[in-house]
């Protein structure tokens, strides 16, 4: 899963505002990607509901569904060596 950020112009409370978005797709990539934690525990998570969890290594991200994903923003969660890296994706 290869996460993507944007940037991008949209009304937020009837007021224009810039957003930056995080768009997460499936894709085939030619070189090989590193994550900087490696052998952590990996969550799928939106407010308290985990939706998912597995494993993260140095070159994939490995995750087993506990209930349905819909589309919407959700936090990834890496823990590793009492390290927690979180970050916003969007499931489009």
């Amino acid at each position: 899963m290869i996460c993507t950020t944007t940037t991008k112009t949209t009304t937020v409370h009837g007021k224009k505002k810039i957003v930056k978005q995080t768009r997460c797709t499936t894709r085939l990539v030619s070189s090989p990607v590193k994550f900087t934690a490696s052998a952590a525990k990996a969550t799928l998570s939106r407010g308290r509901v985990i939706y998912a969890t597995g494993t993260a290594s140095a070159s994939r991200l490995r995750l087993r569904t506990r209930r349905a994903v819909r589309p919407g923003r959700y936090t990834l969660t890496l823990t590793s060596h009492h390290q927690t890296t979180r970050q916003t994706i969007t499931i489009t």
